[in-house]
Parts: C-alpha cells; structure tokens; sequence
C-alpha cells in the first residue's frame, strides 16, 4: 500500500486510499504488517495523511523479532484471536508469499511492487497455493466488492 522509495518518507499508492475505504465499509479487520520500524512509519502516516484508526492493528519489525518469510512474522496478529482462514495477506514480494503460505493464509499479489504477476507466477507452489496476483492495486480495487 505504500511505495518504498530511496528517498524518506514513502509515499502511498494513490489507490490504496479507496481500497482501504472499501475494506472498512465492509466491516473488514485491516492490520499492517511492515518490516518498517515504528518511528519511521509513523513518519510515512503523517507524510501521506494516513488517520490512526485506518488500521486495527498495526505491526512494526520493532514487535516481533521475527522476518519474512519466516511466518513466526504473523505470531503478534494470530495473539489477537485471528485464525489463518480469516486471513488475506496482500503483498509485493516473494518472502509475502511464501510467509503468507506457510501460514495457511490466502494471498494476493500486487504486481506493481517488487514482483510482476508473471513472476509471482513462476515461485515455488504458487500454482498450488490458490494465491492470486494482480498488476496493480487498481485493478485490487476493482475488484472489491
């Protein structure tokens, strides 16, 4: 949902705004899960206007010792009650695959981030999976109800 770039602070997808509007008006529980420490989050959310509460829970690297694709990352979300069913892990990266699946969770790709759909595609046990990847988090978009 945001754009990592060399330059602090990242910006944010112009269609992630909507996505997460549709996401909340669908009573959905959305939680950020980020290799990105706090301080430095809570820049990016200033910088891109993001409210406090456009998120339920929000997990930086500085709550868990653990990276992806090591799905131990998801231990501080799966404390909160959350069974692996009730989870779809949206992604940019191989490690958000494979962490998403061996997690049990289901997983979308976004293809405009570090991967293209056709390389999402091609990792190991994709086909297998049931994940499903998109070029860009638009067409993401379009798709939620």
């Amino acid at each position: 949902l945001i754009r990592e770039k060399p330059n602090y602070p990242n910006e944010i997808f112009p269609e992630s705004r909507d996505l997460l509007r549709k996401l909340r008006a669908a009573h959905k529980v959305i939680a950020l899960i980020t290799s990105t420490n706090t301080r430095s989050l809570t820049v990016d959310f200033s910088h891109n206007a993001i409210e406090s509460d456009t998120f339920d829970h929000v997990f930086t690297i500085d709550d868990c010792e653990y990276r992806k694709p090591d799905k131990r990352v998801f231990d501080p979300l799966l404390s909160h009650g959350y069974s692996p069913e009730e989870v779809v892990y949206i992604g940019d990266a191989a490690s958000d695959f494979f962490a998403a699946r061996n997690s049990g969770f289901d997983f979308i790709g976004i293809g405009s981030g570090l991967l293209s759909v056709v390389d999402f595609s091609q990792l190991d046990g994709w086909n297998a999976s049931g994940a499903h990847a998109v070029a860009s988090i638009a067409e993401l978009n379009a798709q939620v109800q």
